[in-house]
């Protein structure tokens, strides 16, 4: 915690030097993340992370959604990224990063988020079967 001089917060071990929560699975079919916080990139580049394939936003709270900006290194090469969360979490999204969203202006070379929501048809057939059978996925889809 800012400010604070305990033993947790001044520790060195790395078990206590917390960042935001954001999920990566990786399968021989595809890779995703769930979620980008604000601490995405620091993850990605920690963890080695090279290819992402979608992602998916479980809410638009500013500690879930604010690494949007990072997708940007992934989607390039394909011109844009499945996006999956709800109507209101789209509309958030849309709302926050106007510039990636507007069909009408594009940015050249941004992430361009293909929109997707839990009760499009198109949703599940983009699921890979690997993700599944996956609890993690299973119970992050019915959050949204």
């Amino acid at each position: 915690m800012i400010g604070c001089d305990c033993d947790v917060c001044r520790s060195p071990d790395p078990r206590d030097q917390r960042l935001r929560s954001s999920i990566y699975i990786e399968t021989p079919e595809c890779s995703w993340v769930v979620d980008t916080g604000t601490d995405f990139r620091t993850q990605a580049l920690r963890e080695n992370i090279r290819n992402v394939d979608a992602v998916i936003f479980t809410h638009s709270h500013t500690d879930h959604i604010m690494g949007f900006d990072d997708l940007r290194r992934f989607s390039h090469a394909r011109g844009s990224m499945p996006a999956y969360a709800s109507a209101e979490t789209m509309r958030d999204l849309a709302r926050v990063f106007e510039f990636a969203f507007n069909t009408s202006n594009p940015v050249p070379y941004y992430l361009k988020p293909d929109q997707y929501y839990p009760r499009d048809p198109r949703f599940h057939r983009m699921i890979p079967r690997s993700l599944c059978s996956m609890n993690v996925m299973i119970s992050v889809i019915s959050c949204v």
